[in-house]
Parts: C-alpha cells; structure tokens; sequence
C-alpha cells in the first residue's frame, strides 16, 4: 500500500473517531436534557400537590400567636401606618416580590396595632400564617437567616446577664454537680462545698415554679462561645441573673396555644444562670433558694 493512501486511511481513521466522540456528546446531551425534562414534570405534579395542600389550608384558622422583639413590632406598625398613595405602576418580578414583601410587613403591623400585647421587651402578637411565610421568605432570601436551634429567641434577640448573689459558693474545679429535676416545678442543683468553706456540706441551688431548665455545653474552656458572653456572661463567676430574657419568651410563646393560656403567669417568671466547671446550667423559674445538705 502506498504512503499516500495509507494517510488517507489515517485521516479517514481520524474523522471517524470525531465523528464518534461527537454523536456520544449529542446523545449525552439528549439523555440529559430527557432527565431534566423528566424532573421537570415530577416538579410540575410536586407544585401541583402543594397547591392542593394549600387550597385545603385555606379555609382553616392560620393564624398563630408568636412573640416580636418590641423594636420590630414598633417598625411594623409605622409600616401600617404610613399613608401610600402612590399607586404601582409596571413592575419587574423583583419589584413585585418587594412590594408584596412590604405589603406582608404592614399587615403585621396591623395585628400589632390592634392585638399586640407587650410584655416587656417583647410583643405577643397573633399573626397570619401568610405574613409569616414572606418574613421567612425574606429572611431567608437575605444573608441575616440563622438556623441555628436557637436562633429566632437567643442569637438575634435581647438578653443582659447580671451578677445575681445567692449567698454562697461552691468548689469551681471539679465537675460533680448534680441536678433534680421534677414535674410539679422543682429543681434542685447540689454541689461540693468551697474548700475554703467550713460547712463542708454540699451547697444546694433550689428553685421553684420551674418552666424551663438547661444543664449543657459550653464547658469553661468554651464559654466564650456562649450565646450571651458579649452581653455580660463574661463578667459572671457564680450565678447570674438575664434580665429582658428571651427565653422567658419563648415559654410564653410555646404555652399560648393552650386553651387556658394566661400571659400574665409568665410576668414572675425570672432566668438564673449558672456557671459549672463542666457545664452551664439556666433556669427559668419564679424562685430561687440556697440550702446545704
């Protein structure tokens, strides 16, 4: 075989292998666009059910009590307030979710206006599931969404810890404290005498009224990690007492679906805080008392 057709052989060899590579990128694409196209329409009939969902909803009591820093309420309700007159004109799609989103915000402002309850520095507020949808939405939508646990009340939220004196205290070292708890409201913290005590019994924390307790990380190596270090945590060495507690909120807000709720239970309610060698310990309580035993 002569040189000139074995490199036409070559060549031909050649394009045959682009040819090739090129009909198995098509016929990736192809099976690509197929499955996008598949999931497009799985997302079609999952849009579909939500709309069912939503149009069974509809007619259902969505509106839910929650709490508001008192700040946003105020905010809210000057939304409401504020007179616009000016009325939309053409709009693109993100100025259509802004003024929806605004919208949102005046109707809360509503509900603040005419059945907000403060309590302290907070409002308890009957909102409609609607609104409440566009502020996560919103929230989420923007770089201020924490989803942290505890978020919505103790990152984001008020708080102030101050010295509280209980009279006594304890071995800081070692980590054998002890926690009771029981249904009928009652906590009990024992804990190894100061080795410059001269009771050496054990010092007891008790409180009474209890309607939430904690026993958990951070540890003393990590507590300035600690969701209220920066708002005076680091200035307590024994108890400390959180003044404008949003957890105290967050009780209230939890047992107002009760039937019974009573808000005005919840105004004696105080948050003590406690720093062990291992742990950090907060109660929610009406009482606190210091025993040896």
């Amino acid at each position: 075989m002569g040189v000139k057709k074995w490199s036409e052989i070559r060549k031909l060899s050649k394009a045959t292998q682009a040819d090739h590579a090129e009909a198995r990128a098509e016929l990736f694409e192809e099976i690509e666009t197929a499955e996008r196209s598949a999931q497009l329409v799985r997302h079609r009939a999952d849009v579909d059910v939500l709309e069912k969902i939503g149009n069974a909803l509809q007619n259902q009591n969505t509106v839910i009590e929650l709490v508001l820093p008192a700040a946003l309420a105020d905010q809210a309700k000057t939304a409401w307030e504020r007179d616009e007159t000016l009325k939309p004109g053409k709009e693109s799609a993100p100025d259509r979710v802004l003024r929806s989103r605004a919208g949102a915000l005046a109707l809360i402002g509503l509900a603040v206006a005419e059945r907000g309850r403060a309590q302290g520095n907070s409002v308890t507020v009957p909102i409609d599931a609607w609104q409440i949808g566009e502020a996560l939405a919103a929230a989420d939508d923007s770089t201020i969404f924490d989803r942290s646990e505890t978020a919505p009340f103790e990152s984001s939220w008020t708080g102030s810890v101050v010295p509280y004196d209980v009279g006594v205290q304890w071995e800081p070292n070692t980590e054998h404290g002890i926690l009771h708890a029981s249904e009928n409201g009652s906590v009990s913290l024992m804990l190894d005498a100061h080795p410059d005590d001269a009771d050496d019994r054990r010092v007891v924390l008790a409180w009474s009224g209890v309607r939430s307790l904690r026993m958990g990380s951070p540890n003393d190596e990590a507590r300035s990690g600690h969701r209220l270090w920066e708002r005076g945590l680091r200035d307590i060495r024994w108890v400390g007492e959180v003044h404008n507690s949003a957890l105290i909120d967050q009780c209230r807000s939890i047992n107002s679906v009760h039937p019974l709720h009573d808000p005005s239970t919840f105004s004696e309610l105080r948050h003590w805080i406690v720093l062990l060698k291992g742990s950090v310990v907060e109660v929610v309580a009406t009482d606190i008392s210091t025993t040896r035993g």
